[in-house]
């Protein structure tokens, strides 16, 4: 038999013995010890008698080894902990409860010894499949021992004190503001008041409307004020996005960039290129890629540089898990908000709107467009339609004129701003200070009109 077949587990008997006589000794030591739980126990048998003590906890019971037993007895499982001698042996050999706190943390840091060598075989056996692709293999490997890393290290609670020290720093700490020149419309930063790191924001519209062009213009309007940003391209490869980015840059049509019928501009394109080599932007154009791998590729770039800006382009192209496709992107979606908590960054995530707007008079996006799940909108901080009537209304006034309205805005205000399309150059710009679309003729009233068709008789 090898070595390894012979090794015990790490765990501590004496340490599980004495959380447990520590609680019967004083039933309020349960305040003390976190988050705990009964399958940390490495004894099954204790596994059993803290699950009796914690359900008479939860319930508002006192306990002690009489009431324990007498649980563990109705239950059947009082024999195989070892009978009321046992319990009361442990309540005995504690002569204090000070140090219950101390005892708990040995008997979680051994669970976690535990878990990280079941992990440890998983992953091996992970490295053999050969039905998932490497990379996300890897991924799926080190969701696994960030969730083991994380698991019991908070009990969730800040002193609120603590809260309010930091709001109040943060109140005469112009260093600290939300994140300024995120958006690449300075009328959309003012009605949102910049990003707050931490937030998922979701810009959604129908196709070809520009979300791709807000999303990369983000990315270097970020750069350019000194926040390294992550672009995940799910729809076109990173040589597409470099195109638009210089076509943007330089001033030189997109079309021309890409038919190579550029060369009387080339050192438009070359000062451009230089400038935006410079900018501490990544772009991973992975297609298929699962949210696990997501995930882990931007934790492992953040600890190289910090990212203050991640974008998705688009949302609904990550595979995220669940047996419905609205679970699936639900899933995708809160993953993304609780990856931009983690970072401490901003997360945009561009999303296709659902054709239902297509039937309204109005096709202005709603809240109720977000397509394939109500979970965007809940875990969205902030969302964004992009709107350009010339798609609907060929002989519109207001060509050219693309609409960003945030509908919600959990940090800011709500409003419309009004950008520019000049996707020639793959670019929003600015519109005048004031400027305000054509509003089409007000409609008859139904009073008028029934007289006007009266007067046709």
């Amino acid at each position: 038999m090898s070595p390894e077949a012979l090794r015990v587990p790490p765990h501590s008997i004496e340490a599980e013995q004495s959380v447990i006589g520590a609680l019967l000794l004083d039933n309020r030591v349960f305040d003390k010890l976190g988050e705990l739980r009964a399958d940390e126990f490495y004894n099954a048998g204790h596994q059993r008698i803290f699950e009796a003590m914690h359900t008479a906890w939860v319930a508002g019971q006192t306990f002690d080894a009489v009431t324990v037993s007498e649980a563990l007895k109705a239950a059947d499982k009082l024999d195989y902990v070892g009978g009321l001698a046992y319990i009361g042996a442990l309540q005995n050999a504690v002569p204090s409860s000070a140090n219950a706190a101390r005892y708990a943390t040995i008997v979680r840091e051994r669970a976690k010894l535990r878990g990280l060598a079941a992990v440890g075989a998983e992953v091996s056996e992970l490295g053999f499949k050969t039905d998932i692709g490497a990379d996300e293999a890897i991924a799926e490997a080190q969701a696994r021992i960030a969730e083991l890393a994380e698991r019991g290290t908070t009990t969730g609670f800040l002193p609120f004190a603590d809260a309010l020290a930091t709001a109040a720093d943060r109140s005469t700490d112009p260093t600290r503001r939300a994140l300024q020149g995120l958006m690449p419309n300075a009328d959309l930063e003012r009605i949102m008041g910049g990003c707050e790191p931490g937030s998922l924001i979701i810009v959604a519209a129908r196709p070809s409307v520009g979300k791709s062009v807000f999303g990369q213009q983000a990315t270097t309007v970020a750069g350019r004020r000194g926040y390294a940003s992550a672009f995940f391209s799910g729809e076109m490869p990173a040589e597409q996005l470099a195109m638009r980015a210089l076509a943007a840059y330089s001033n030189v049509p997109l079309s021309e960039i890409r038919e190579g019928k550029a060369s009387t501009k080339s050192g438009l394109i070359s000062d451009a290129m230089c400038k935006l080599a410079a900018l501490p932007i990544k772009v991973d154009d992975t297609g298929g890629l699962h949210i696990n791998q997501v995930v882990a590729r931007a934790r492992a770039l953040h600890r190289r540089h910090k990212l203050g800006l991640i974008v998705v382009d688009y949302l609904t192209l990550i595979r995220g898990d669940g047996d419905k496709t609205t679970d699936r992107v639900g899933d995708v979606a809160q993953r993304l908000k609780v990856l931009a908590k983690e970072l401490d960054c901003v997360v945009i995530a561009l999303s296709q709107m659902s054709r239902e707007c297509e039937k309204r008079p109005d096709k202005r996006g709603q809240l109720s467009d977000l397509r394939d799940s109500g979970e965007i909108e809940q875990a969205a901080d902030v969302v964004i339609f992009l709107y350009r009537e010339e798609l609907y209304q060929p002989d519109t006034p207001n060509k050219g004129v693309i609409e960003m309205i945030v509908r919600k805005n959990r940090h800011g205000g709500l409003g419309t701003a009004y950008g520019v399309a000049a996707f020639d150059v793959s670019r929003i710009d600015d519109q005048p200070r004031g400027f305000k679309p054509f509003a089409p003729p007000p409609a008859p009233s139904t009073a008028r009109a029934r007289f006007q068709e009266g007067n046709n008789f």
